[in-house]
């Protein structure tokens, strides 16, 4: 659904007029994009999944520091299956799931000892979702409620969450063109 910038500036959630000619997309055609299936946005969660498989796939045979997140057996739910179960169950908005990967680079990037593998992957997935969520969405569900949807115990994934914060020195706001940049490499790639 395509608004004419008119429209979007008598709304009440108004665009400043200084930003409208820097806008290439209408908020609506912009979360339209990002939500390829509209209902819960699983187009973009498997895309995501897909990306962090890939990565998980490639450092197979890399030797990995242990850290918090590290598991001792890799679990039985795959990625996909495991990404595909948080949007389910949370709702997360699209723009949720790309701040995660941003979350989970820059811990990869300050922790560099630590590569994403099969043993660590699930508990960066659930915190850095439930981080960005807890940073972007209006309406997001508690640490208890992500917990149960992730198959951790509360406890664990608010020291989860402490640690991915403290990991990235608690760097959660992401600038628009860092956004853009990673919202639009993962678009590319949807289909």
């Amino acid at each position: 659904m395509m608004t004419d910038n008119n429209a979007v500036m008598e709304s009440k959630t108004a665009i400043p007029a200084e930003w409208q000619n820097n806008l290439l997309l209408t908020y609506e055609e912009y979360y339209q994009a990002l939500s390829v299936m509209p209902e819960t946005g699983a187009g973009l969660a498997r895309k995501i999944a897909h990306v962090l498989e890939s990565i998980v796939q490639a450092n197979a045979d890399m030797p990995c520091a242990r850290t918090i997140f590290n598991v001792s057996q890799v679990p039985s739910i795959s990625v996909e299956a495991y990404v595909a179960r948080i949007a389910q169950y949370s709702q997360c908005s699209p723009e949720a799931y790309i701040l995660a990967i941003i979350y989970i680079d820059r811990y990869h990037r300050e922790h560099g000892a630590t590569c994403l593998n099969r043993l660590n992957i699930h508990k960066l997935i659930i915190a850095s979702i439930m981080v960005a969520a807890k940073f972007v969405d209006d309406v997001r569900l508690s640490n208890k409620d992500f917990a149960k949807i992730g198959a951790v115990s509360t406890r664990e994934l608010n020291e989860l969450e402490l640690e991915l914060l403290n990991t990235i020195g608690f760097s959660i706001h992401v600038k628009q063109e860092e956004f853009d940049c990673y919202a639009e490499a993962i678009l590319s790639n949807l289909g």
